[in-house]
């Protein structure tokens, strides 16, 4: 599943790889070009909890973790999911857990392709 959004002008790019059971298998993010310091940063917490989600650390307890805290790029989204956040780590996580939450309430014979999901 993939989607993007706007945070204070920055894009942030979202990929959740999910299996055939619709378990969260990784996450990955990136924000701006290849390269930029917030990139990377961004890149290096989402493998850390892609490593989490492969040892077996439930997805709610991995996104638990990363909302909430305050940084910059805060404020509106252009994800009429998650409208506002606190940092980029508190978006992913937040969109990641709508996201995770509209598939698990869609009865089967509903359940639409992914970019039915995105915004």
């Amino acid at each position: 599943m993939h989607w993007s959004a706007e945070v204070q002008g920055q894009t942030v790019e979202v990929w959740l790889d999910l299996d055939a059971e619709g378990k969260a298998q990784a996450i990955r993010a990136t924000v701006g070009k290849p390269g930029n310091a917030l990139g990377l940063v961004l890149e290096c917490v989402w493998r850390a909890a892609s490593v989490c989600l492969a040892a077996g650390v439930p997805l709610p307890q991995v996104l638990k973790g990363l909302r909430g805290h305050r940084s910059s790029p805060s404020g509106r989204t252009s994800d009429p999911l998650v409208p506002e956040c606190l940092t980029l780590c508190d978006y992913v996580a937040r969109a990641v857990e709508k996201r995770v939450q509209a598939m698990a309430e869609a009865p089967a014979s509903e359940i639409r392709t992914t970019a039915a999901l995105v915004p």
